[in-house]
């Protein structure tokens, strides 16, 4: 993932579904890092410049924005409302002329006149559940909250019976963790509480979430991470426990009307959650154990903690070798506004700026249109969360950075 760009992120979370498509990570995220059936197809590495066209005026970055623009587009939003930096007009302009007649988005419509696919997992098509809840939760925090509440709508009604959703929610297509972490945040951005959501008969996010991780009968290295899908492979996928943590931070807390991007904690303690796996559970919150924890969250937070510290100070890549950029400074957002692991914080900062360099710029760009917004708001929220001045990291502007991309 170093040499990715944070889109790349996303798409390895949707890697498996697109064979021969490995990005760095997806930033997918989602396309900020590869990732979903949902982890499979999100971003180019190779991307071209488009420019000048109704379709991209107003989105940030110059990268081809076929696999990841919508996405994107939430995250940079995302990164600016926790700087506290100004909006665009013409980038929610935009975002909103992609907004389906449903409420739903795709990663990117070419042409407005057509009307949108519906989701197609088979050909990775279609309407998707991350492209639409990084769009729900961008018209959050800029209070949008009409255009808000009819991607919510579209959400809710393709939860599937065990509690998650995929990534293109197509009837009888397979749940996945990222996809609904990333639904679980839109919603909470939107003033829901997901634990209340489910499908007639069916469970709840919660539910799903945990189903998916590994507890006490698990490894005591590996507890508290998460599979990306209940299907094999049975490993915990570091992508989609990054992402998850966003979701069950939350990242966005809204009340209905205007959401806000989580901000620092008061402090950030040296310790992290353990998930509780004694005989009597009783005693966590009291004493020597006051850190143990039965709380998918909780013990999501220990793992991603343990896996900065064991790994030189990165989360490792889902798929390959090497440190993930993306994920490692997803997990220092979620530790770090919690108020746990000042250690690993400490460590996943200088990881990404050590791999600043590369992970914040398109490979195939060159010049300002290089920069990354998806990468930048990554790390803009990383830092923010970890107290840190986003202005001002490791020599870089993150801010000025990021609002340089945005196409005119």
């Amino acid at each position: 993932m170093v040499p990715f760009s944070a889109f790349s992120s996303r798409t390895s979370r949707h890697s498996k579904q697109v064979v021969g498509l490995v990005l760095s990570g997806a930033v997918v995220c989602a396309p900020l890092v590869l990732a979903s059936s949902a982890q499979a197809a999100s971003d180019s590495p190779t991307a071209s410049v488009r420019s000048g066209g109704p379709t991209v005026v107003g989105l940030y970055g110059a990268q081809d924005p076929v696999y990841n623009a919508a996405f994107r587009q939430g995250f940079a939003i995302l990164g600016l409302k926790s700087a506290k930096a100004g909006i665009n007009s013409d980038a929610l302009a935009w975002l909103t002329k992609q907004q389906c007649s449903n409420g739903s988005w795709s990663a990117y419509r070419s042409d407005l006149s057509v009307p949108c696919a519906p989701p197609n997992p088979d050909a990775y098509s279609g309407s998707d559940s991350n492209s639409t809840s990084m769009g729900a939760a961008a018209f959050a925090v800029a209070g949008k909250t009409k255009k808000m509440s009819r991607a919510i709508a579209w959400l809710r009604a393709r939860q599937n019976s065990d509690g998650g959703w995929a990534y293109y929610s197509a009837p009888g297509a397979t749940s996945d963790a990222n996809s609904t972490g990333l639904v679980v945040m839109a919603l909470t951005a939107a003033g829901k509480d997901s634990s209340k959501i489910r499908q007639k008969g069916g469970k709840s996010a919660a539910q799903y979430l945990r189903s998916v991780q590994k507890r006490c009968s698990a490894p005591a290295d590996v507890r508290g991470g998460l599979r990306f899908q209940k299907v094999p492979p049975p490993d915990v996928n570091n992508l989609a426990s990054a992402q998850v943590g966003l979701g069950l931070l939350p990242l966005v807390k809204g009340t209905g009307k205007r959401a806000v991007v989580t901000g620092p904690a008061p402090k950030i303690r040296k310790g992290s959650p353990v998930l509780d796996c004694t005989k009597n559970s009783a005693n966590a919150g009291t004493g020597s154990a006051a850190l143990l924890t039965s709380s998918t969250r909780g013990a999501l937070l220990g793992y991603l903690s343990k896996a900065i510290k064991r790994n030189s100070g990165a989360v490792p890549s889902a798929y390959g070798s090497g440190p993930d950029v993306g994920s490692t400074a997803n997990a220092v957002t979620a530790l770090a506004a919690a108020g746990y692991a000042r250690t690993a914080v400490k460590a996943g900062l200088r990881t990404l700026k050590q791999n600043s360099s590369t992970y914040l710029v398109s490979p195939s760009q060159a010049g300002p249109a290089a920069a990354d917004p998806g990468a930048l708001g990554y790390y803009i929220l990383a830092v923010r969360a970890a107290g840190k001045n986003p202005r001002s990291f490791g020599g870089l502007n993150l801010v000025s950075m990021l609002k340089s991309t945005m196409q005119r």
